[in-house]
């Protein structure tokens, strides 16, 4: 229905009337066509955000010691992002690749632009391990791209 013309009738409340009822969404609008007598549906959508995340974790330099996992979420669309979570799960980077760890961190609305950096910090046993770290696990942040919300690094613990 999206830019289509839509044939003469009447606008009530999210429907128009005419030949037949079509439902309108609250984020488009009605407004006269050049058709005599119909109307064209227009998009007035409110811009979306997009919740991208990266992850950086240091590098053990002797056995048992600290690794930093500093993740940073970042809104780089044109609408602003409502709080959110971000999730940074550990797993065995070698099968089984069993869940070993995870942690969860709120986010902060965030208005274009706007970054928010978070550091978890863990002691890695020996082997290699996979780190990831997503924004909006739940998909509950409705963006201009879902896709881009996951960022993963292999951990090495000497």
């Amino acid at each position: 229905m999206f830019g289509r013309h839509l044939g003469a009738g009447l606008a009530f409340g999210l429907f128009i009337l005419s030949s037949g009822a079509h439902l309108l969404s609250t984020d488009s609008e009605i407004t006269s066509s050049l058709f005599a007598g119909g109307y064209l549906l227009t998009d007035r959508a409110e811009p979306k955000p997009d919740l991208t995340v990266s992850l950086k974790a240091s590098t053990p330099t002797e056995p048992r010691q600290d690794v930093s996992l500093s993740t940073t979420v970042k809104n780089t669309g044109p609408g602003s992002a409502p709080p959110s979570s971000c999730d940074v799960v550990i797993r065995n980077a070698r099968p089984p690749r069993q869940e070993l760890r995870r942690y969860q961190e709120t986010i902060p609305a965030l208005d274009p632009g706007d970054a928010f950096t978070f550091t978890v910090t863990v002691k890695p046993g020996l082997g290699a391990y996979e780190v990831c770290a997503v924004a909006d696990p739940k998909n509950l942040v409705v963006e201009v791209d879902e896709t881009n919300n996951r960022s993963c690094e292999t951990v090495t613990g000497k």
